[in-house]
């Protein structure tokens, strides 16, 4: 995607953007599955924090996958 000659907006949309919107309902359910099976108690209060991090952690996640993707046939 790094070295495409089209507008990296789309295939940025496209790709890596899907991820980003997944990436914290899968956080979620695994940390409240993790939860159930472990019977850990998290209180309400303390949701903020990992929630404010599931976002940005997912957008470098899915960049660093584009980029690893990418650059993979050019490292030969």
């Amino acid at each position: 995607m790094l070295f495409s000659p089209r507008n990296r907006a789309p295939l940025w949309f496209g790709r890596a953007l899907p991820c980003v919107l997944n990436g914290p309902f899968i956080s979620a359910f695994t940390l409240s599955s993790d939860c159930l099976l472990l019977g850990l108690w998290i209180p309400v209060g303390a949701l903020p924090g990992p929630a404010a991090v599931l976002h940005p952690a997912a957008a470098g996640c899915s960049a660093f996958g584009v980029a690893l993707g990418e650059s993979k046939p050019y490292c030969r």
